[in-house]
């Protein structure tokens, strides 16, 4: 989950330093919320293989943003 938020923030902010606690994560899925918030984006999150970790990174999103799309793949073995 980390991972994901992670490369997200680095996509989206790549002018500004990653933080490195991790107590900072919360406040990189607020600040992706916050830049996406008046933009549509088109996001592929790939192999996400695990339901729980999309209700955490879910959040990063706005809701009902200008005909945006979250592509999510995933691999059933």
């Amino acid at each position: 989950m980390k991972r994901h938020l992670r490369d997200l923030f680095l996509q989206l902010h790549q002018k500004e330093p990653l933080p490195t606690n991790s107590n900072e994560l919360g406040i990189s899925d607020t600040n992706i919320s916050k830049h996406l918030h008046d933009k549509s984006f088109l996001v592929v999150i790939d192999d996400l293989w695990d339901a729980s970790v999309w209700d955490i990174i879910k959040h990063a999103f706005p809701k009902g943003n200008h005909g945006s799309r979250i592509i999510i793949t995933t691999q059933i073995e």
